[in-house]
């Protein structure tokens, strides 16, 4: 298996954080790695059990970063910071937001690099007993309207 983690010192961008007063956290990271692959990590960090931790990984080759780059008119170093600040501010207005709302975020910007004709892969970091971690949709308060007849 091979070791991705996004390296501090190569522009690491915090994007979305779920609530962190719970045992279970997610988070949205961008950076790059030691080869300049940009990844988007999503980050599942349970507190009660650490050995059920987990993350899903999005690695672009530094190649198809850099391309990405130049049709956003930046540069390859920027590409974490741009990524992070646009999707951060997206999903700042979420007031305690569940797992649910950082997976969100994180389907978002696959399908923003999607939408720019991006190749990349998704690698999964399994917990113990290949544990991943996929929030169910949240239940809501639905409303019920009147039938007027």
């Amino acid at each position: 298996m091979e070791d991705l983690s996004i390296k501090m010192d190569l522009q690491l961008s915090f994007v979305m954080s779920s609530d962190e007063d719970q045992m279970i956290v997610e988070d949205v990271l961008v950076g790059f790695d030691k080869n300049l692959n940009l990844l988007v990590e999503l980050k599942h960090s349970n507190y009660e059990e650490k050995e059920y931790s987990s993350s899903i990984f999005m690695c672009m080759e530094e190649e198809e970063a850099y391309n990405l780059a130049r049709q956003l008119h930046i540069s390859l170093h920027e590409l974490p910071t741009v990524i992070g600040d646009f999707f951060g501010e997206k999903y700042s207005g979420y007031v305690n937001p569940c797992c649910y709302d950082v997976h969100t975020c994180f389907k978002e910007i696959l399908d923003f690099l999607l939408d720019y004709g991006c190749h990349f892969r998704i690698v999964e970091q399994p917990g113990k007993d290949d544990y991943i971690y996929y929030p169910s949709r949240p239940k809501r308060p639905t409303m019920v309207v009147d039938d007027c007849r």
